[in-house]
């Protein structure tokens, strides 16, 4: 399985979760995304329905729910057409992200860097991955407000990334040929 067929599989398990369908690829080879494609909800009946598109998400990359099932993050990191590198957070109010905003920019240290893949501890951290100068890329680490807590330094960028272990503390990330882990004083909150 491709990088990129895996973060499909990852951002389509994580929209299940959540009662959203994951549409961003229809065809298998086409790389190219398509205007007003994006995230859908399939309602009880079958009926689906637009949630999301790319003009409230541009470049939809990936997506995490908070613990309490309240908030939606989305990834907009793809440059064509037109992703902005920032991560956006959503109101989840009847199964559908409402009123979004911008969560983070992943600037560190004046460095516009590519978020990559995320995941939600136990208590709304949202843990981050990047890509951009050697020495400032690796894992963030966002509280539930979007501030900055801490960072796992890396000497490659970050494009996926998972909590494990018996007691889901053990963060596994992969980066360029590498994976690494570090055990956390924290859990997985075991919903993206």
């Amino acid at each position: 399985m491709s990088a990129a067929d895996s973060h499909e599989t990852d951002a389509k398990t994580q929209a299940r979760s959540a009662g959203l369908h994951y549409v961003d690829r229809s065809m298998p080879g086409i790389a190219r995304r398509r205007a007003g494609r994006g995230f859908a909800f399939y309602a009880p009946d079958g009926r689906l329905e637009s949630v999301l598109t790319e003009e409230q998400v541009p470049g939809p990359n990936g997506l995490c729910l908070s613990p309490d099932i309240k908030t939606l993050y989305m990834i907009s990191t793809v440059p064509d057409p037109g992703g902005d590198r920032k991560i956006r957070a959503f109101a989840m109010v009847n199964a559908r992200p409402r009123n979004g905003r911008v969560f983070c920019d992943m600037t560190l240290e004046g460095q516009r860097l590519v978020p990559d893949g995320m995941k939600a501890d136990v208590f709304g951290n949202l843990w981050c991955g990047s890509t951009g100068p050697y020495g400032l890329c690796g894992v963030f680490c966002y509280s539930p407000g979007g501030k900055l807590l801490g960072q796992i330094r890396l000497p490659h960028g970050v494009s996926n990334l998972t909590f494990g272990g018996l007691k889901q503390n053990e963060f596994y990330m992969c980066a360029a040929g590498s994976l690494y882990r570090v055990m956390l004083n924290t859990q997985s909150a075991a919903l993206c």
